[in-house]
């Protein structure tokens, strides 16, 4: 049910980003640290979306990462324990 409810909201999610795009075809003048020039819209629209999903993971992936870790390890102590219990008593 979880993973229906997550493919949802990513098809809400990436379509609602396609009608955006679609209806924001015009070029708009956009001002970087280096460069200057007309954009389209709707890459500038993409790139932003990129750029928060790129920040986004890089502030989770961490977190993620050092939780996996930590159940890695206390399987694998777990399973340690498990066996000297069953070798202490068999």
């Amino acid at each position: 049910m979880r993973k229906l409810l997550l493919a949802i909201i990513y098809l809400f999610v990436f379509l609602t980003i396609g009608a955006l795009t679609l209806r924001n075809d015009h070029a708009v003048p956009f001002d970087a640290l280096l460069w200057q020039g007309e954009v389209r819209l709707m890459w500038l629209l993409l790139m932003a979306f990129a750029v928060g999903a790129l920040v986004t993971l890089m502030f989770i992936l961490p977190g993620v990462l050092s939780r996996s870790w930590q159940l890695w390890r206390t399987q694998r102590r777990l399973r340690r324990l498990e066996r000297n219990a069953i070798a202490s008593h068999g």
